[in-house]
């Protein structure tokens, strides 16, 4: 049987059109490969999702302006989930359940221009400022885990929280280099177009965007337990990531899986125990069949 094409029909079209764009007219495709990096597509929740979020007491909260979307399930003590990049809250359903039954309160929002969040660009730094915002609001959290991008984030908000004592980061990338291969092979853009997106980070922002990545953050990290789980089978973020971030944080858990690829990993019964696991004790780095 053949295999569901899952590439979106918006990704199809730009893939055809960029190098197009590129030949004839390189700053303008640029200024739109810039723009592509902070403009998620749309991910909307299906109805199953919906019916899941409903279940959730939801509020929000302002940030620049935009209304954020926070959604808590359960009470007891907090835990924070951060979906990654074109994520959604809904993929961590399993964990949510989970920390339930332990007696934990499970938090979560829809980062900015993501879910029912508002907006229609974003990028790292907002997504750690909301966690920010969040930490003060609840007073601080038992355990922040994220997935992908938001693993990122979650660790650059540590770093300026410095009040976290646990973190879980899943299926994050760690090398900057890699980033931006990824997301360069996915517009079908050349190596001629990742100049334009430094300067443009570098002018936004006022920091190197390599200096963003895992592999540099991490080394200021301390006294924090860390715990990295990745599937050998990541077509998204490669598991040596993690495993470079093992390296350069060597006080970490590394758990490696196999099958279960990106996104699949939120929702294994395995992994799902092991983090939940990690509120109580760190463990040893472990390989999971």
């Amino acid at each position: 049987m053949k295999k569901k094409d899952r590439i979106p029909l918006p990704l199809k079209l730009i893939q055809w059109t960029f190098p197009k764009m590129e030949r004839v007219a390189p700053s303008l495709a640029g200024s739109w490969f810039v723009n592509l990096f902070f403009t998620p597509m749309k991910n909307p929740y299906k109805q199953s999702e919906i019916e899941f979020l409903k279940e959730a007491d939801t509020f929000q909260i302002d940030y620049k302006g935009k209304k954020v979307s926070v959604y808590e399930w359960g009470s007891g003590k907090p835990v924070l989930l951060v979906h990654g990049w074109m994520g959604k809250v809904t993929q961590f359903s399993k964990m949510i359940t989970s920390l339930n039954e332990l007696g934990y309160k499970a938090v979560s929002f829809d980062a900015p221009a993501h879910g029912n969040s508002e907006g229609k660009q974003t990028n790292l730094i907002e997504f750690s400022e909301v966690i920010q915002k969040l930490h003060k609001i609840y007073n601080g959290f038992e355990m922040i885990v994220g997935h992908s991008i938001g693993g990122v984030a979650s660790l650059l908000a540590v770093l300026e929280l410095k009040q976290i004592e646990k973190l879980a980061m899943i299926s994050s990338p760690s090398i900057a280099e890699e980033i931006l291969l990824a997301f360069r092979k996915g517009m079908n853009a050349s190596e001629k177009m990742i100049p334009y997106l430094l300067d443009y980070v570098y002018d936004e922002i006022g920091v190197e965007f390599g200096e963003l990545a895992v592999s540099k953050q991490i080394k200021k990290l301390e006294n924090v337990q860390l715990l990295l789980v990745h599937d050998e089978d990541d077509k998204q973020v490669s598991a040596k990531n993690s495993k470079m971030t093992k390296e350069c944080y060597p006080p970490a858990s590394l758990i490696i899986t196999k099958g279960l690829g990106h996104n699949r990993i939120l929702k294994d019964k395995k992994v799902v125990d092991h983090v939940l696991d990690y509120l109580d004790e760190v463990n040893e780095a472990l390989v999971l069949d």
